[in-house]
């Protein structure tokens, strides 16, 4: 089920997607720190 050419597609795929984490997190401010923060210390009130 696993030939050599998936095994390297996978490692390629991997590289690339670490690549791409690493500047979208650049291109956001990498603001990772304050990611999920804000609705729990200040919630909405209806």
């Amino acid at each position: 089920h696993c030939t050599k050419d998936a095994a390297a597609w996978e490692s390629l795929f991997s590289e690339r997607r670490q690549m791409f984490e690493e500047l979208l997190a650049i291109e956001r401010g990498n603001n990772e720190a304050a990611t999920g923060k804000g609705s729990k210390d200040n919630p909405v009130e209806y």
